[in-house]
């Protein structure tokens, strides 16, 4: 008898936890299928509403203050409000940690579950803690919480789309800059 309850227990927990699984890979592979398309995330930061573009080596993120482009050849950085965009080299550490973000296939199998549709994970890419949570029906991922001993973040209100578009260098160029705009291109400065 003692032997039925515990292979009953023992498949009750891997169903459970291959269920879960299923709940990361589903979302994952629903939204974040990246294969010859642009993601398009609108989303909360700390109660700061900023919409990501990302397609392989070029990510932009918009806020109400400001537009980043960055890729493999160069950073820009447009503030709407005192009119400067500032050049850079390429921040290879911040391109590389976007690009690892999106690419959760390779660390889904690092995510553990907690049930409950949510996830942790510790110590990875010098982030402490990282913990997401979906709702009932794995549908939606309703928050992301980030710790880390610099920083803090709540992301929530995530919407996933996807851009079809051949005309991908218009969409990572900061178009509509006014002609007096103050440009500091620092790849050229000593």
């Amino acid at each position: 008898m003692k032997f039925l309850v515990k292979i009953k227990l023992f498949i009750f927990f891997i169903s459970g936890f291959a269920f879960s699984a299923d709940c990361l890979e589903d979302w994952i592979s629903k939204n974040l299928n990246t294969e010859n398309k642009i993601i398009y995330l609108d989303l909360n930061v700390n109660n700061e509403k900023i919409s990501i573009y990302y397609n392989k080596d070029n990510i932009k993120i918009s806020t109400s203050s400001y537009i980043l482009i960055s890729n493999n050849k160069k950073t820009s950085k447009y503030f709407f409000d005192k009119n400067q965009l500032f050049i850079d080299f390429p921040d290879k550490k911040f391109n590389n940690y976007i690009s690892k973000f999106f690419d959760l296939k390779k660390i889904t199998r690092k995510f553990k579950s907690r049930g409950n549709n949510s996830y942790y994970l510790r110590k990875i890419n010098n982030i402490d803690k990282m913990n997401l949570y979906f709702n009932h029906e794995c549908i939606k991922l309703d928050s992301v919480v980030v710790e880390d001993k610099d920083f803090y973040l709540k992301i929530d209100g995530i919407e996933t789309n996807y851009i079809l578009t051949t005309n991908i260098d218009s969409l990572f160029r900061i178009n509509y800059i006014n002609n007096d705009v103050v440009k500091y291109d620092f790849r050229y400065e000593k």
